[in-house]
């Protein structure tokens, strides 16, 4: 996914030198709404990836656990018999 992120940001680094180069407001405009796309998506893959590292450290914290505290992640959802949650 680095890589993804990695090319998208040199396709927008190209737009963005197109729309400094360009001196004609109605091409810029043209090559901006051409931007928007790759942008959108670098975003998204940024997200994506920090969302997996996310994910991968609370497996970690799981093991063989169904849940765990966020707070104390030693810690898991105790019932009493009487609790009916």
């Amino acid at each position: 996914m680095k890589n993804i992120v990695g090319n998208l940001d040199k396709k927008v680094e190209e737009y963005d030198k197109q729309i400094e180069a360009s001196e004609v407001g109605s091409e810029r405009k043209q090559l901006r709404s051409e931007r928007k796309a790759p942008k959108q998506s670098r975003k998204q893959f940024q997200d994506f990836i920090v969302r997996k590292q996310k994910y991968q450290k609370d497996m970690e914290i799981f093991e063989d656990r169904n849940s765990y505290s966020k707070t104390d992640t030693d810690a898991t959802f105790m019932r009493m018999k009487d609790d009916y949650v």
